[in-house]
């Protein structure tokens, strides 16, 4: 038996995508990250070697390239799978000749049975199309002849140009599937808006849907902040506000 690919993951992940390359006929051997375990790791692969780093993007990724490239050899490969901004830990690898790919990875529960996403560059595809189909949702609503939204969106993913994957899981969680006690409004974002967002400033590329909807994911964490709570008194009380300015002003 020949090991074609090496899989560095955190913890138990990344184990159905070793059973999954597995059955396709790519023979990989992987470990949970540990020192020593990469060690072990390395000396079992045949040369040229292929690492592929399914670590979380930041410093977990950093950690492993660079105990890795005291144990590859030049000409050896490394793929960081960890949606990272595409320069995590190439300074330290170019100067051992190790090369390196930059592929964003997908490693949801269903991707096991239809197959993971590889995302290679900045993928912030999803950062902006969120935000196009959700307006559409809120709009939906101010027409009295549309009775069941959810139905309308699943109209949409049969056969139209809208139609996606992404619109699919939208659907989904739009039809009652949302636990009202555990979700909150809070959004994270994995970091590739935020890098596509800075590769278009660096390069003069206009991206307003990727920033408009990077900017809405930061204010879903400050609902109730001190400033919009400020907003909301000038909008909700503007005459009282004015006549306290105007008496203030009148004091000094």
């Amino acid at each position: 038996m020949t090991i074609e690919l090496g899989l560095v993951y955190p913890g138990k992940m990344a184990r159905s995508t070793r059973s999954r390359l597995r059955e396709r006929g790519l023979e990989t051997l992987g470990y949970p990250y540990a020192a020593d375990s990469l060690a072990t790791l390395v000396e079992a692969l045949p040369s040229p070697r292929a690492v592929w780093v399914l670590m979380p993007a930041g410093p977990s990724t950093r950690r492993v390239i660079d105990d890795l490239s005291r144990l590859l050899s030049p000409g050896d490969l490394v793929v960081d799978g960890g949606n990272s901004a595409g320069t995590e830990g190439a300074d330290v690898l170019a100067r051992g000749g190790i090369r390196l790919l930059e592929c964003g990875f997908s490693d949801r529960v269903w991707e096991r049975h239809v197959g993971y996403a590889l995302m290679a560059g900045d993928g912030a595809v999803e950062c902006g199309s969120i935000p196009t189909y959700l307006q559409q949702n809120r709009t939906l609503p101010a027409d009295d002849l549309i009775m069941d939204i959810p139905a309308v969106m699943r109209a949409w993913s049969k056969d139209t140009a809208a139609q996606s994957w992404l619109l699919d899981l939208l659907v989904h969680a739009l039809s009652g599937n949302l636990d009202p006690v555990t979700t909150s409004g809070y959004v994270e974002h994995p970091g590739e808006g935020m890098w596509s967002v800075d590769e278009a400033i660096t390069h003069g590329v206009s991206a307003p849907v990727i920033s408009a909807a990077l900017f809405a994911r930061f204010a879903s964490r400050l609902s109730h902040s001190q400033a919009m709570k400020a907003v909301s008194d000038l909008r909700n009380r503007p005459d009282q506000n004015r006549t306290r300015l105007a008496q203030r002003v009148a004091t000094v």
